[in-house]
């Protein structure tokens, strides 16, 4: 029987001998070298990190190479506007967290009452007293799509409430970091500012206790356990944006004046130096410009013309470079590919809704449900925001939807006139809803096919409908 031995004096786990011992074994493994009760740490994390102060001092790339990628290649620049427009343009309420088997409509009901959603809904609309809900959310999706590193200062009032909400450059702020690897809570600095290379302001990770320490909201939207920033997609795709800037560069050249000139003409073989001058400045007089996009060589090679530029740009890399643009932010590429069709743009547009929207929309609904729901901030556990529904832009396909949501039952007339700004039918009716009116007929005669010419079997009349759904809306007028 196999020998039981114990790893450590404090564990209660018996292992066999064997589980190290035997034939050709692996061996027993080295004792720990740590102090007993060291915690396990996020990741190996250099030494002496927080003495780096400069925000990713061990990056290869820095906050600035990445603004100065996506502000300099116009592709992703303006796939980044594209979507940040979209994001903004979309409307936004707090409401009550539903409770368990609740109706939408009694949690809208319980949210109308509860003056803290007025309050917040206030609040949000200028959360920094300067910049309005659209403003304000732009520069948190600009500083999340390309360096990753969204920030919000809290401002407090001398009582404790929060006042502002204003943005910080992300690219200012570092992290620190604790023993094991994780952002420190307070009373502990758990980001620090630098300008002008120097470290200016800590920031705390909650309510300073001190006053010279401030409190931030840091926002990574993709995080790493290896890292302690976050991975923006402009940072993802730097390679290309870097191929793509230079070859935008080298085709700048054909349009400037630059030193390789539009063409060269070689001199006959029979003509001499004195009637190659003569020719030189001829041209010239003729076109003091001439020179600069036409050389002249005296070599006898019998007098023809080479063009050096010509106008051929071939725009299949920059589409290859929208694809993957559009695909990592989540916007459609359709704009930038030639020869799409219908159902190909409609896919694209699909799918720009799940993979590009919906996860900024989760990510901006995540952080402002954390600040609002933090006990240091707003202290609302309770509370959520909820983007609007939106409407399809087709108003058959609109239709078709309203149609099997009264048919159903999920919606009534009054809530979709109200929905599209119009008043509701049974107020305007005082309580009598009009009788909704008969399919119209595509027939020519006055009844309906169906009768045979003996009378056994008469003709419907148009009226027999009419009549019947009259009698239908007078046994249930709600279902109308």
């Amino acid at each position: 029987m196999a020998k039981d031995f114990q790893i450590d004096d404090g564990a209660r786990a018996l292992l066999p001998a064997s589980t190290f011992d035997g034939w050709f074994n692996p061996s027993r493994p080295m004792p720990a070298v740590a102090p007993e009760g060291t915690p396990p740490r996020q990741f190996d994390y250099p030494l002496v990190f927080n003495q780096q102060w400069m925000p990713r001092a061990g990056e290869k790339v820095g906050f600035h190479h990445m603004r100065m990628m996506a502000d300099g290649c116009y592709l992703i620049r303006v796939i980044i506007e594209k979507m940040k427009d979209r994001i903004c343009a979309k409307d936004w309420h707090f409401r009550l967290k539903p409770q368990p088997g609740e109706y939408q409509a009694e949690t809208r009901e319980r949210s109308n009452k509860d003056p803290r959603i007025a309050q917040l809904t206030r609040f949000f609309e200028y959360p920094d007293t300067q910049h309005s809900w659209a403003d304000w959310l732009r520069m948190l999706l600009e500083d999340r799509m390309v360096i990753d590193a969204a920030c919000v200062e809290v401002q407090r009032s001398r009582m404790g409430g929060i006042v502002n909400l204003p943005p910080i450059d992300g690219a200012t702020i570092n992290v620190i970091i604790d023993a094991t690897g994780r952002t420190p809570r307070a009373p502990l600095p758990a980001y620090r500012q630098i300008v002008k290379g120097l470290p200016e302001v800590d920031f705390v990770d909650g309510i300073p206790a001190d006053p010279k320490h401030g409190q931030i909201v840091y926002m990574p939207g993709n995080v790493r356990t290896n890292k302690v920033y976050g991975y923006s997609p402009v940072e993802q795709t730097l390679a290309i944006i870097l191929t793509l800037i230079y070859k935008t560069a080298f085709f700048q050249g054909w349009y400037d004046e630059s030193n390789i000139p539009l063409a060269y003409m070689t001199m006959p073989e029979n003509m001499s130096t004195g009637e190659m001058l003569r020719l030189v400045r001829e041209i010239e007089a003729g076109n003091a410009d001439a020179l600069s996009r036409l050389k002249l060589l005296p070599v006898p090679s019998g007098g023809k013309i080479e063009v050096l530029k010509k106008e051929e740009y071939n725009a299949k890399f920059e589409e290859w470079c929208a694809r993957i643009f559009a695909f990592i932010i989540g916007e459609t590429a359709t704009p930038f590919v030639q020869q799409n069709n219908r159902a190909t743009a409609n896919q694209s547009d699909d799918t720009r809704e799940e993979s590009g929207e919906q996860p900024l929309m989760r990510w901006v609904k995540s952080k402002i449900d954390r600040i609002i729901q933090r006990p240091d901030l707003f202290n609302a556990a309770d509370i959520e925001l909820v983007w609007d529904e939106e409407a399809a832009t087709d108003p058959l396909k609109q239709a078709q939807v309203d149609q099997i949501n009264c048919t159903i039952g999920t919606r009534t007339a009054d809530e979709l006139r109200q929905r599209d700004g119009l008043s509701p039918i049974w107020e305007d009716s005082n309580g009598n809803p009009p009788i909704p009116a008969p399919a119209v007929s595509m027939q020519t005669e006055e009844d309906e096919p169906g009768g045979n010419d003996d009378g056994s079997n008469p003709p419907k009349k148009k009226g027999d409908k009419t009549a019947k759904a009259a009698g239908a809306q007078k046994k249930n007028p709600s279902r109308y």
